[in-house]
């Protein structure tokens, strides 16, 4: 053999094993394995990325169909299965996100994709993807949405989250019928809390006012802070009718929030408007009226919430706000 030959034959050699150090590198680095399926033999090969993101020592046992669909979280099997079948019988690339299963339990969040190959005759001889461990990815989206759309000083939602609930509640109405309300609430002279009593001060009232909507309400219910001082609460098949008791409950556990300091007891109040949605209604058009509301409530003086029913006081609950309870009263709440 000429030396020439000989010497093509080590450069060749010396490329596969760069080629195939560096696909180490981009699988560990990386945290991409690599997958082949041969459908005339059944046969399934993993690199050992891919059993490291399974959760298993690599190569520590043989591979099939049912090894395959093992690993993915019950729930997803489904889909996987139906991309393989749709790679293998209709030469159909694939692309999903789904969970791998690992024998302790957790959970890895994963790419799954694969593109098949065709011989000279358009017969399907190979299926080649890669899994990619995206959990980290994941872990950060959420943490990024959690911070995109949570109040940091109560815990419960901005407005835009609350928008889109809205949203959702309006759609939900449309195929149900059933009543939906929504409330925008504000608390009373919160300005002369945080000019008597300082910043830090107005922040516990608020927090405590929070805790407080939370244990009134139910779980299905929302809360989000659309403001300083304002807030708005989702009531899912509620009427407008119903939410007076609730609301009024709430009032009178505000009536004296101790603030840090353990000196001073601070009453607190709020004004709200309360408008029901219908399948037509829109988001804007919504909190447009309930802010309206809101507003008619805040000149008619304190602790007072208005629908389109008219205005209640919510400290005196059997009472109307307009004429002091007599019995000519037009009453906010049937």
């Amino acid at each position: 053999m000429l030396l020439t030959d000989k010497l093509s034959k080590v450069l060749e050699a010396a490329d596969l094993h760069i080629t195939a150090m560096f696909m180490e590198m981009t699988e560990e680095f990386g945290q991409v394995g690599f997958w082949r399926l041969d459908p005339r033999r059944d046969k399934h090969s993993w690199s050992g990325q891919v059993y490291k993101i399974c959760g298993l020592r690599p190569y520590e046992q043989s591979v099939d169909s049912d090894t395959l669909m093992g690993i993915f979280h019950p729930d997803d099997r489904t889909m996987a299965q139906e991309c393989i079948d749709g790679a293998l019988h209709h030469g159909r690339e694939f692309k999903i996100e789904v969970r791998v299963m690992r024998r302790d339990g957790s959970l890895r969040y994963v790419k799954f994709a694969g593109k098949p190959f065709t011989n000279a005759e358009g017969v399907i001889w190979e299926v080649f993807g890669i899994l990619v461990d995206i959990t980290d990815y994941k872990t950060a989206e959420a943490e990024w949405r959690h911070l995109a759309e949570t109040d940091e000083l109560t815990g419960v939602f901005k407005l835009r989250r609350f928008e889109e609930m809205l949203q959702g509640e309006i759609r939900r109405c449309a195929r149900s019928g059933r009543a939906t309300s929504v409330a925008l609430i504000d608390l009373d002279e919160f300005k002369q809390i945080n000019d008597s009593y300082g910043h830090l001060a107005g922040n516990e009232v608020l927090q405590q006012f929070v805790g407080t909507l939370k244990d009134a309400l139910r779980d299905i219910d929302t809360i989000a802070r659309i403001g300083g001082d304002e807030f708005a609460i989702l009531m899912p098949e509620t009427p407008t009718n119903q939410i007076l008791e609730p609301l009024s409950r709430i009032t009178k556990q505000l009536r004296d929030i101790e603030i840090e300091d353990g000196e001073h007891l601070v009453s607190v109040s709020f004004c709200g408007g309360v408008v029901g949605i219908s399948p037509q209604s829109t988001v804007a058009d919504t909190l447009r009226l309930a802010d309206s509301y809101l507003y008619t409530a805040k000149k008619n003086g304190n602790h007072r919430l208005v629908s389109e029913a008219g205005v209640y006081n919510l400290w005196r609950p059997g009472e109307s706000a307009e004429t002091g309870g007599s019995s000519q009263s037009r009453q906010l709440f049937s």
